[in-house]
């Protein structure tokens, strides 16, 4: 704490509390809010995409580094649009759902 409150000149040691604990009140808020969006998204999608976003999740949580995240998460992205694409515009999937299970 000491290391971030020297990156805020001129808040003493009780208002630099203050505003740290509001701002950790808030992100808890909003990952429970994420939390519980998550779960409905789970609930309202297909199977095949609860398997999806399940295997998503493994992979970005079981993730050692940064790079490895940020990869996992880029292929699901690019799997989300591929999905999106194909339910709401009616355009075919660019990899079929059966390749795509072949190269896991």
């Amino acid at each position: 704490m000491n290391a971030i409150q020297r990156q805020a000149p001129g808040l003493d040691e009780e208002t630099f509390a203050k505003r740290t604990a509001e701002k950790e009140a808030a992100l808890a808020a909003a990952l429970e809010k994420h939390r519980r969006y998550a779960s409905i998204a789970r609930i309202v999608v297909a199977p095949e995409v609860r398997t999806f976003l399940s295997k998503f999740a493994e992979q970005f949580n079981t993730a050692k580094t940064i790079d490895e995240r940020a990869n996992a998460a880029h292929k699901a992205w690019v799997e989300v649009l591929d999905v999106a694409r194909a339910d709401l515009l009616g355009e075919p999937r660019e990899t079929p759902p059966d390749a795509r299970e072949q190269k896991s």
